[in-house]
């Protein structure tokens, strides 16, 4: 019994791992073929994503760093799923978690290591509590998770913007820092988790 447990989870890795592949595969002759419809050529373009992605040094790092916001929100879709519902708003939680982490790393302070246990814990707990307006609305008023996750989004992007403007939130820049970019002050390196973009890359050719 275990062992044809085993291999039927061995197969359904495989069945996923053939799929991703594939849907990498689509997406790129997709793209080269709109750029080939459009009068360009195909292969300097599909050349610059691999480039940007994965050849370059300390490509592979920032496409890691970049994709872990997203692999939040997948986790996010597959539990609410799970559950029955359909969450779509994902990234006003984001946001708004990313804000809760960010304002309690600086209240709190102390050691690194220290920092980043509250840190964590306290996006996880912003992002809750933001999900949870939408969970209120839904089994108070019967709103529509749909909607009310959707317009959520919104308002947790505001929400974030103005705790960005706003000092005594602790999330405002210094003063000889521009502010168009919405980014807060800086938490000290040792009370951050270490960037993927460090991630050196394998010494291989791809030609």
């Amino acid at each position: 019994m275990t062992e044809m447990t085993t291999s039927r989870q061995g197969a359904r890795i495989g069945e996923w791992l053939a799929f991703y592949g594939l849907s990498v595969l689509v997406a790129l002759l997709l793209s080269a073929l709109l750029v080939e419809a459009t009068g360009g050529d195909w292969r300097p373009v599909v050349s610059a994503l691999l480039d940007g992605s994965l050849r370059r040094p300390g490509r592979w790092g920032e496409t890691l760093g970049t994709a872990a916001p997203m692999l939040l929100v997948a986790v996010g879709t597959i539990i609410s799923g799970k559950a029955g519902l359909v969450n779509i708003g994902q990234e006003g939680q984001l946001f708004v978690g990313a804000a809760f982490a960010t304002y309690f790393g600086f209240l709190v302070g102390g050691p690194g290591p220290f920092n980043l246990v509250i840190i964590v814990i306290f996006g996880a707990v912003g992002g809750a509590l933001w999900a949870g307006v939408a969970a209120l609305l839904k089994f108070w008023r019967n709103v529509p998770e749909v909607l009310s996750t959707l317009l959520l989004v919104a308002v947790g992007g505001q929400v974030v913007a103005y705790g960005l403007g706003q000092s005594w939130l602790l999330l405002a820049p210094l003063g000889d820092r521009g502010n168009r970019n919405q980014v807060s002050q800086q938490l000290p390196k040792d009370n951050r988790l270490p960037s993927p973009r460090s991630v050196r890359q394998p010494r291989f050719r791809w030609r």
